[in-house]
């Protein structure tokens, strides 16, 4: 039984790790750019390092990091 929960808190824990960035905009010389990946209810939200211009193509992740799919950057 400890092993059990042990082994649920250790799931929960790297879910908890991976979704650590927050959804954002803001401009950058004029230009609305944000850090959230959307196609309908699926969502990445990358670092602030990866902003793109709002309304441009972007890949959608799984938490592994794969690609899983394409979106478009959102302005949430």
């Amino acid at each position: 039984m400890k092993k059990l929960l042990l082994a649920s808190l250790i799931a929960l824990s790297s879910f908890a790790a991976v979704s650590t960035a927050q959804a954002d905009t803001w401009y950058v010389n004029g230009v609305l750019v944000g850090n959230i990946c959307r196609n309908g209810v699926y969502y990445t939200v990358y670092p602030y390092s990866m902003a793109q211009a709002v309304g441009t193509s972007c890949p959608l992740r799984n938490g592994y990091g794969q690609i899983v799919g394409w979106g478009y950057v959102s302005n949430e």
